[in-house]
């Protein structure tokens, strides 16, 4: 009988950490406005995800802190790689748009971000049918065909996610293995020196 309790609350806890950000597996995305930072539509205010339903990584960056950007940086690495197959797209929130439009552009370069980026204009909660978690650093969203294929909420995203990151954007490619992280940060490395 005790085994049973302690079975039954660990699960109970499990349930309890399980965090949501952004739309789940199985479920629609739909378009919403940015404004370009950097990449072909720098400057301009568009919708993203109108138009044909390609494969595409939605990067959803909350707040700028040092501890993201290997995870960041390699998830950029390797959309770039895909490019031809999957679109990946940084997309950060932030509530004031002036600041954000001043501070985004040398957030990208200092980065050397090869993805395009944008602004969410929907502010600091994202598009309002997203349901994005504040609590959590970065969402990852990969969506085929309109539908989310996989979903990463994290609080604090790190350089140990990647692989599973990784594995999830290569099925969405096509790709028949994902490449390794220390790979993709050697190829970043050596493209920035």
């Amino acid at each position: 009988m005790v085994a049973v309790v302690a079975v039954a609350a660990a699960a109970g806890a499990q349930q309890q950490d399980a965090v949501f950000s952004g739309p789940q597996v199985g479920e629609k995305v739909t378009p919403f406005k940015v404004l370009g930072i950097r990449g072909p539509d720098m400057g301009k205010e568009l919708r993203l995800l109108e138009g044909a339903p390609a494969p595409v990584c939605l990067v959803f960056i909350h707040q700028i802190e040092r501890s993201i950007v290997p995870l960041l940086t390699t998830v950029d690495e390797y959309g770039w790689d895909t490019r031809e197959k999957m679109r990946t797209q940084i997309v950060f929130l932030g509530a004031d748009r002036v600041m954000m439009e001043q501070r985004l552009p040398l957030v990208a370069q200092s980065l050397r971000m090869m993805c395009p980026v944008s602004y969410s204009l929907d502010g600091a909660e994202g598009p309002g049918n997203y349901g994005l978690n504040k609590r959590c650093l970065m969402t990852l969203v990969l969506a085929k065909d309109n539908r989310v294929m996989a979903n990463f909420a994290l609080i604090q995203p790190g350089i140990a996610d990647a692989p599973k990151v990784l594995a999830e954007m290569a099925k969405l490619a096509g790709a028949a293995a994902p490449p390794e992280v220390e790979k993709l940060q050697q190829q970043r490395r050596a493209r920035n020196q």
